[in-house]
């Protein structure tokens, strides 16, 4: 396979995770370069980002002019700028790459391939492990999010270059924006059904004050119209995507206390938030009945010794 990858290691505030990414990167197969963007930081990832560099022949480190702060999206184009392989590995700098994930992405590309969507496994600080998995039906999951997450994925890189790349001017949906763009070129994904992407999840991820709150919640919904808006128009908003339409996009602006809006069927709502009760309410059941099988197996287990 004549392939070469770039991997973009966007760095803010990173100083106590990003010599794993960077390691995690420097396992893969087919990695012409990794470049780390730093983004203005405050503690010493700059200073960090140095030593990595002088210390493996992989890594080039850039940063914006002054070492301004310009958010993810416009330090993952500054990276763009400096790539030079053929597929570029996006890498959040507090996640990790499984050995293999590269490897296993590029094997079943095509000519014509475009993106490729993959799993990740959410790791919580208190050891939990949790599976994020995409949904195949590819507006389907561009809608609800379950669209694999940009250290999940990989992009060719002339792809990303017809597009202009990711928003700069967005500090959060910029991945499913540009997933959104390239889809509206006709781009379609090939899936990648391994868990090969650890996805870190601090205390910080999980909270970022209000005012980030008012934009997640602006840039999350106004992207889901304008992709309802171009499914009308092109004939294919059929009612199966309506109802996750309405069901995801309904659930998401009562959670953030915003009224419903005449977007969303508030028919298909009802029933979605009906179905997601029962899935729930299964699922428990379920939990119950296999905790208790296996408290019961435990103490025969312990009877029997």
């Amino acid at each position: 396979m004549n392939l070469s990858v770039t991997i973009i290691i966007p760095a803010y505030n990173a100083v106590n995770f990003l010599e794993r990414a960077v390691k995690s990167a420097l396992a893969q197969d087919f990695v012409k370069e990794i470049i780390i963007v730093e983004d203005g930081s405050q503690d010493d990832t700059y200073q960090l980002a140095l030593q990595l560099e002088q210390k493996y022949d992989l890594v080039q480190v850039q940063t914006h002019e002054n070492r301004v702060n310009k958010g993810l999206a416009a330090t993952r184009n500054r990276g763009l700028e400096f790539a030079s392989g053929d597929w570029i590995q996006v890498l959040d700098a507090d996640d990790e790459l499984m050995h293999g994930k590269i490897a296993s992405q590029l094997r079943i590309i095509k000519p014509d391939s475009t993106f490729v969507v993959g799993n990740s496994l959410d790791i919580y600080a208190d050891g939990r492990v949790t599976k994020r998995s995409f949904y195949e039906n590819t507006w389907q999951g561009l809608i609800v999010g379950k669209f694999g997450i940009s250290s999940a994925n990989l992009f060719n890189r002339k792809a990303l270059a017809s597009i202009g790349g990711f928003d700069g001017k967005l500090r959060t949906s910029e991945e499913y924006d540009l997933m959104f763009r390239l889809m509206k070129e006709g781009n379609m994904p090939v899936f990648d059904p391994n868990y090969l992407t650890k996805i870190h999840i601090t205390e910080g991820s999980l909270s970022r004050g209000k005012q980030y709150e008012e934009i997640l919640s602006t840039n999350w919904i106004n992207l889901r119209k304008r992709i309802r808006k171009h499914l009308i128009e092109k004939g294919k908003f059929t009612l199966f995507l309506n109802y996750w339409y309405s069901g995801s996009v309904g659930t998401f602006l009562e959670s953030f206390g915003l009224p419903i809006d005449e977007t969303v069927n508030k028919t298909f709502l009802k029933i979605y938030k009906v179905e997601k009760r029962l899935k729930k309410r299964i699922y428990l059941t379920f939990f119950n009945q296999y905790k208790k099988a296996t408290e019961i197996l435990i103490e025969n287990q312990r009877k029997g010794s």
